[in-house]
């Protein structure tokens, strides 16, 4: 189990002068959200990334709404290139995958994020280049439906899913039950903790973290265990990354000497 966290693309001028105090804390790599997209001058703030990887804080993945490519009425194949153009992106700054969320549910849209998933990962094979899907509560990518329609049988093999306890909890979806289909194909989780609509500190709100940790460490499970703790200033952030990195050792501790 390596452990990373989620930081937000526009905090990454900060946590590029922290990379150490991230290794201190416990953490080993990062999942960025919030870059926007090649349409927006993702490029630069890319590029700010660039230096991480050699100090020694892997890129588990860069966040890209698909559907944030098109732009109008953009063809299919004008949005994948603008997809390919971003992707080359990513994997110049040696992220391990480009990370794909989808669009609002309702009507085809699951069946529309699938065309737009098949055209994309044509592009993408060269690149060498992780691909994983983001389940999110309110788009196409939501329950536990959506998820087998894209891996059950997978629509491709180099496909892999980023599942997040938090955004299952929301959309009332038990994780627990994912993972124990889909382990298989999961590269990552991202675990953080709820109540009330927000996020709280990891092992104070409702999401039965206790018991996905454990589901992760009896299945033997090596992949990334992403946190997302609530961001707050930058010092108070750290401190609370150092609580949730301490949890989950604690908890995936207690099972193996229980075992």
């Amino acid at each position: 189990m390596r452990i990373g966290c989620v930081v937000d693309g526009r905090s990454c001028d900060w946590l590029s002068d922290h990379v150490a105090s991230l290794a201190e804390v416990g953490c080993r790599g990062v999942f960025v959200r919030g870059l926007g997209t090649v349409l927006d001058g993702a490029g630069e703030r890319l590029a700010r990334l660039r230096a991480w990887p050699g100090a020694g804080l892997a890129l588990i993945g860069i966040e890209c709404d698909l559907y944030a490519c098109a732009d109008g009425d953009a063809s299919l194949a004008r949005t994948t290139e603008r997809l390919e153009q971003y992707a080359r992106q990513i994997a110049a700054v040696r992220a391990e995958a480009i990370v794909l969320t989808g669009g609002p549910r309702g009507g085809r849209a699951i069946g529309e994020f699938q065309e737009l998933l098949d055209e994309a990962c044509g592009r993408f094979a060269p690149l060498g280049l992780g691909v994983c899907i983001a389940n999110r509560k309110g788009t196409c990518v939501e329950q536990i439906e959506d998820l087998r329609a894209i891996f059950t049988p997978p629509r491709h093999t180099h496909i892999r899913l980023l599942l997040d306890a938090g955004e299952c909890y929301e959309a009332t979806v038990n994780p627990r039950d994912v993972f124990a289909e889909l382990g298989d194909w999961t590269a990552g989780v991202v675990l953080s903790d709820r109540r009330t609509g927000s996020k709280v500190g990891l092992g104070t709100g409702r999401v039965n973290v206790a018991g996905f940790v454990t589901d992760l460490a009896r299945s033997g499970y090596d992949g990334w265990v992403v946190l997302d703790v609530p961001w707050t200033a930058h010092g108070p952030w750290l401190d609370a990354l150092r609580q949730a990195v301490t949890h989950v050792h604690e908890l995936h501790e207690s099972h193996r000497h229980s075992h």
